[in-house]
């Protein structure tokens, strides 16, 4: 079995073998929910299309046209806002940084959900990652 991963001390934080503080290792650990959660919308929106359910239909079809580069800005923008999310808990004794967090998750998911809906969708993800 393989031990915890090593950290490099870095003045007074802790930094761990992929380059996070130590202390946010269970928000990057969290991704591991993502896959599942991943499937079963996608097995939910398959499911709607079945059953001749218009959003259903609609989503599988825009996301069956869409260019892989928009799949994958998607996927990447989802990765960050459930990153930022699992890291509200982690912040709960400064209620200031965890609603920063929970803020900064949501603006994020919902400019994923744009990149389905809005052409326009790229300068508004481009500002909220630099702001991050």
């Amino acid at each position: 079995m393989i031990g915890p991963l090593p950290h490099i001390a870095l003045g007074s934080t802790a930094v761990g073998a992929a380059g996070h503080a130590a202390e946010h290792g269970p928000a990057v650990a969290g991704l591991l929910f993502l896959p599942p959660a991943i499937l079963i919308f996608l097995m939910g929106m398959n499911y709607a299309a079945s059953q001749d359910l218009v959003g259903g239909r609609r989503f599988l079809a825009g996301f069956e046209a869409m260019p892989a580069p928009r799949k994958l800005a998607i996927l990447l923008l989802t990765m960050s806002a459930a990153i930022h999310i699992f890291l509200v808990p982690i912040h709960r004794d400064d209620p200031l940084t965890a609603v920063l967090f929970a803020l900064d998750g949501v603006a994020l998911v919902a400019v994923s959900i744009s990149a389905f809906l809005v052409p326009a969708w790229r300068p508004v993800a481009v500002t909220l990652l630099v702001a991050n």
